[in-house]
């Protein structure tokens, strides 16, 4: 099985490619560039180069980025999982067998998955040939159990952050950093200087 996935740098779809490969899949991974996200892309990208040497041990290849313009602010503004799409029918080839997304369980997006899926089955008409099935392998496992699961090698390089211009990443304020505390996979530690900028989310070991 030959499955294209869309990576971000960060645990969901970091621990998805982790989990195919395991499974035996051969895995390509395309990197999706949202213009004006700022030093999230670059903080994304920077993981993902660190990572790609430790992924390419295996039957894994990066495709590269690909940049996709939601147009904010017009009628034609697309919601992030609609760029997702998007990005993954121009990184598609004829050789890939299924599209991964790295959903799981608590995302806000699970109630809309059928939607997701109809709207990529859509794409099917406008293509010279049918789309392989779009998959969401993770949505039965929780943010912990993709921390226990995948490689100590690459737990250092995962993103966690979606600020577009924090000083010091992980924030500890946006949606992914809060809910990272939450569950016990990092904690907040305090440096000697007590600023709210010198504030650290170190990565626990479950």
């Amino acid at each position: 099985m030959n499955t294209l996935v869309a990576w971000s740098g960060g645990l969901d779809s970091t621990a998805l490619i982790d989990y195919l490969l395991k499974k035996g899949d051969r895995v390509s991974s395309i990197y999706i560039e949202v213009p004006g996200n700022g030093d999230k892309c670059k903080r994304e990208q920077r993981a993902i180069d660190r990572m790609t040497s430790y992924f390419s041990r295996y039957s894994f290849e990066h495709l590269g980025t690909t940049t996709i313009s939601p147009y904010s602010g017009s009628v034609l503004a697309m919601k992030q999982p609609l760029l997702w799409l998007t990005g993954l029918v121009y990184a598609l080839n004829s050789q890939h067998d299924s599209v991964a997304i790295g959903y799981v369980m608590g995302d806000c997006a699970i109630s809309y998955l059928p939607d997701i899926r109809s709207i990529w089955d859509s794409f099917s008409a406008l293509s010279d040939r049918q789309l392989p099935p779009l998959t969401f392998p993770l949505i039965k496992k929780d943010k912990t159990d993709l921390w226990k699961d995948i490689p100590d090698e690459v737990k250092p390089h995962i993103t966690w952050c979606e600020s577009h211009a924090a000083i010091i990443a992980p924030c500890g304020e946006c949606h992914p950093c809060r809910r990272a505390l939450f569950e016990g996979i990092v904690v907040k530690e305090q440096s000697n200087d007590t600023s709210d900028i010198q504030q650290i989310l170190v990565k626990r070991d479950a």
